[in-house]
């Protein structure tokens, strides 16, 4: 089942970049929200994601969140999968690796607590759980050139 009109309003009042793009009735489809996060691979800089994501099932299924303003090429996050295929936008994006995020939507599953999740992970990298090939963390670089020097 959709997301209800009025579970979309509550979630709207905290993230107001959000808009439905398709809403039939009571329900939402399909939404799209910019939001800020680093740019990744241990640079803390900022960039404006654009998401797109398709809520026809949410709750029951937690559903892939596209990024689609920027470049696969350019994703340096590493818990950004590299892209595959969106029906809804007929084309092929990069999406968010949502991890222990979908374990804790099991409990409160409410369209604010996957957004706020999204937030936390595109401001945070788990770089336990790589969606994505990146440079490892400075203090790592330094450990592996010890080794090969020394």
């Amino acid at each position: 089942m959709p997301v209800f009109v009025e579970q979309f309003e509550d979630t709207k009042e905290l993230f107001p970049d959000m808009i439905a793009v398709s809403k039939r009735g009571e329900f939402i489809y399909a939404i799209a929200i910019k939001m800020q996060g680093i740019v990744g691979s241990n640079d803390k800089s900022k960039i404006e994601y654009q998401l797109f994501i398709d809520v026809t099932d949410f709750p029951a299924h937690i559903p892939d969140v596209f990024i689609t303003n920027i470049a696969d090429s350019k994703i340096r996050h590493v818990n950004v999968y590299p892209p595959k295929g969106c029906t809804k936008l007929n084309g092929y994006y990069p999406y968010i690796c949502l991890g222990n995020l979908k374990d804790a939507l099991t409990k409160y599953r409410h369209l604010s607590a996957l957004i706020q999740g999204i937030k936390r992970i595109l401001n945070n990298e788990n770089f336990n759980d790589p969606a994505r090939k990146t440079a490892p963390p400075p203090d790592e670089l330094m450990n592996q050139l010890r080794r090969v020097l020394f």
